[in-house]
């Protein structure tokens, strides 16, 4: 069997005439080997803690989004309060509102007391319903 020189260390090793293309005995190659999986591994690695990374700020913005809705819930609750508060009056006091705002009591204002009877008919018609979100008549 035909021996040849390790291009690394110099020792000599083996080789098949047809293998000219082993240029380093076992152990370079071995150690060869071994170093290009550790780079490999190491890429790797750093794509990971890429990863990460963008992992994290990802949660981070995602917690800021959890945080504005929070506060949007609690600022909407709030309104739906109010509003609760504003549909208990109508439900309660909508015949004394349209006697008081009625056209034919308002003649100097008929315009205006005309849209603000129907804004309240209309509002008075969907709290009966139900609806809580009440539109402005015409919407």
């Amino acid at each position: 069997m035909p021996v040849a020189h390790c291009q690394t260390c110099g020792e000599e090793f083996s080789r098949e005439p047809h293998e000219t293309w082993k240029k380093l005995c076992y152990s370079c190659w071995r150690e060869k080997q071994e170093q290009s999986q550790v780079a490999g591994l190491r890429r790797r690695l750093a794509s990971l803690e890429d990863a990460l990374d963008y992992k994290d700020n990802l949660i981070a913005s995602l917690d800021g989004l959890v945080e504005y809705q929070e506060q949007v819930i609690a600022h909407l609750q709030a309104q739906l309060a109010a509003a609760a508060g504003w549909l208990t009056l109508l439900r309660q006091h909508s015949r004394f509102l349209l006697l008081a705002c009625h056209p034919d009591r308002n003649p100097a204002h008929a315009d205006t007391a005309t849209a603000v009877t129907q804004a309240l008919l209309a509002l008075r018609k969907l709290a009966a319903a139900g609806d809580p979100a009440p539109r402005p008549p015409g919407s």
